[in-house]
């Protein structure tokens, strides 16, 4: 709601809308697609996944325009999620030199903790 809008889509009309936060201008940012589910909107972006498509989207969130295709063919998508580092707030002990992990840094309630992908091990 940082910006004041709520966006949302709507699977039986086809289409994604948006509102502000105090109900004034309704509008349709997008509408004759498939079966969008998922979305997010990131700065001036709005991005959805597409049940009948298989397909995560992007496009303008104010006019629509500059649609575009990021991933085809991903079958089962049921979320997506944006990490932006605009939308980030407070520190982590991750974010200087990765938390002195070689792989990936996972905060925790207490600080933070190194992990490995799966076909490594995780030594000392």
């Amino acid at each position: 709601f940082a910006a004041g809008e709520l966006f949302w889509a709507d699977a039986g009309m086809d289409s994604i809308e948006s509102v502000n936060t105090d109900g004034g201008d309704r509008r349709t940012v997008l509408e004759n697609l498939q079966h969008p589910f998922a979305l997010t909107v990131s700065q001036n972006r709005i991005f959805w996944t597409d049940w009948n498509t298989a397909s995560i989207h992007s496009a303008n969130k104010h006019t629509g325009s500059s649609s575009t295709v990021l991933l085809s063919r991903q079958h089962g998508i049921m979320d997506l999620k944006l990490v932006d580092r605009y939308r980030q707030q407070g520190t982590s002990p991750c974010a200087a030199n990765n938390g002195g992990c070689s792989h990936f840094c996972l905060n925790t309630p207490s600080g933070h903790r190194c992990a490995c992908p799966s076909n490594l091990q995780l030594e000392g």
